[in-house]
């Protein structure tokens, strides 16, 4: 697959669920690779609307939210497969008991 866009929601579902039964957290970049991509690159300078990253982080929060999954940081840093700095959003299977 070559675009965040491409990638099916069960898909996501699918990675989702591979990785909570192996680890307490993950990041929305782990859920997208794990779901097929090929890569993953930034699209720094790209409008959040048209942002494919950003509209996937959505997808990913979607599915998060309906398995009661929550975000333990949201601009958790990164680095892309070309190299540059990004952020991503890491999860927990766990809720934070303040909450």
């Amino acid at each position: 697959m070559n675009s965040p866009a491409s990638i099916p929601t069960a898909h996501i579902d699918q990675a989702i669920n591979a990785f909570v039964s192996k680890q307490r957290s993950f990041t929305t970049i782990d859920i997208l690779r794990e779901s097929g991509l090929d890569g993953y690159h930034c699209d720094t300078g790209v409008p959040v609307g048209r942002s494919p990253n950003a509209n996937f982080g959505k997808r990913v929060a979607a599915v998060c939210a309906r398995k009661g999954i929550s975000v333990l940081n949201r601009r958790l840093k990164a680095i892309d497969d070309n190299g540059n700095k990004t952020t991503t959003t890491q999860w927990t299977a766990h809720r934070d008991r303040r909450q």
